[in-house]
């Protein structure tokens, strides 16, 4: 894995995510609509990625690229972020060519360690499609445990409302 670098999305990533989103379309569409819709041109891409930096500014979502080579191969939020609790979603995907190397549960692990460690969250939680099953591997393998069903909780790109499996963790779970 040391091929493999995590940091924060910053403005001149653009083009990579660009690249990353239309290279995965088919494959990212199901579970990552929005930022789908907001990469189909460059200019969207570029304004999605200013939106991104300047949601990190302000504390409200983070996005990390992962990058092998300095190429951009996935990227992982942390959303739907509540500082009152603190706890905070995390949400990832992977180019196609990438997936099954354990990438993104090394990614994974290097993000909630850095939400407890540094950004001092109490809990963190993730939506896995029971139909997914490489993304229920990544939550089990971090140490996430399931906590419940959401039904028909998430739209997919067809318009259908789907299941999720409702993951969370929290820092003590890791002590």
């Amino acid at each position: 894995m040391n091929h493999i670098k995590i940091r924060p999305i910053k403005e001149a990533d653009y083009q990579g995510l660009f690249t990353l989103v239309q290279n995965n379309k088919k494959h990212f569409i199901r579970y990552f609509p929005i930022a789908c819709a907001n990469t189909q041109t460059i200019e969207l891409a570029k304004k999605y990625v200013d939106n991104l930096v300047v949601r990190a500014a302000n504390k409200t979502m983070y996005a990390h690229g992962i990058f092998s080579k300095s190429i951009l191969i996935g990227i992982i939020l942390i959303r739907d972020i509540d500082w009152e609790i603190p706890k905070g979603e995390i949400a990832y995907s992977l180019d196609k060519e990438y997936q099954g190397k354990g990438i993104m549960t090394h990614a994974t692990k290097l993000t909630i360690s850095h939400c407890f460690e540094e950004l001092k969250m109490h809990k963190l939680f993730l939506r896995a499609s029971p139909i997914n099953l490489a993304s229920v591997r990544i939550a089990e393998k971090c140490g996430f445990q399931r906590e419940g069903l959401l039904r028909e909780d998430f739209k997919i790109e067809t318009g259908e409302l789907v299941d999720h499996i409702y993951f969370g963790l929290l820092k003590r779970d890791l002590d």
